[in-house]
């Protein structure tokens, strides 16, 4: 799966999603893009580091041109 990560997100976040295509909005030239998929404390590797089950769980379902919205319990 292609997946594109957000430019407020660390880059490196885009290593636990392994097995996947994974790049950043900057490096694809699509910085200053809105949309704001996932929602943390804050965009600190250690916070979207907790992302990773939803997100590799979304994934596997997600559509061509779907945007989900991924948040962990609690907040």
């Amino acid at each position: 799966m292609r997946i594109l990560i957000d430019e407020c997100i660390d880059e490196r976040f885009r290593n636990a999603l392994t097995g996947h295509d994974c790049q950043t909005a900057r490096y694809a030239g699509l910085a200053g893009l809105k949309n704001g998929i996932l929602r943390t404390k804050s965009n600190r590797l250690y916070n979207l580091l907790q992302l990773v089950p939803p997100c590799l769980a979304h994934i596997e379902s997600i559509q061509p041109g779907q945007i989900v919205s991924i948040e962990p319990t609690g907040l």
